[in-house]
C-alpha cells in the first residue's frame, strides 16, 4: 500500500510541477492503476493513455480523468497483418492484426 501511495504522491507532484508551467501530465495506464484503487488521490488534469483493456479506460474516466484509448489488440500497427511465413510484425498482444479488425475499432 505504501508504494502505491508513494507513486501517487510522485505523480501528484509531477502534475503540479507541470501545471505551474502550463503543461498537463500524460501517462500510460500504469500510472493510473493506483488512482483507480485510491480515488481520493485523483490526478485531476492528467490524461491517461490506455493500451490494454477498455474497462480500465472506463474506470479512469469515472474518477474524472480524460482518456485516450489506444488498445494494442486493435490499433498497434507493429503486429503481423497475416499468417504468412514472411509476415512481419510482433505478436505480444494478439497473433494477427487484420485491416478489418483495425477498422472495426
Amino acid at each position: 500500500r505504501e508504494q502505491h501511495l508513494l507513486k501517487l504522491h510522485l505523480l501528484g507532484w509531477l502534475e503540479t510541477y507541470l501545471a505551474k508551467r502550463g503543461r498537463k501530465l500524460g501517462a500510460w495506464e500504469e500510472a493510473f492503476q493506483e488512482a483507480v484503487a485510491f480515488p481520493d488521490a485523483v490526478l485531476p488534469s492528467s490524461v491517461a493513455f490506455v493500451w490494454s483493456k477498455e474497462i480500465l479506460g472506463a474506470a479512469v474516466t469515472k474518477i474524472g480523468n480524460k482518456v485516450v484509448m489506444a488498445p494494442a489488440h486493435f490499433l498497434y500497427l507493429d503486429h503481423a497483418q497475416d499468417h504468412g511465413p514472411d509476415a512481419w510484425g510482433r505478436s505480444w498482444a494478439l497473433e494477427v492484426l487484420t485491416m478489418e479488425r483495425l477498422y472495426s475499432y
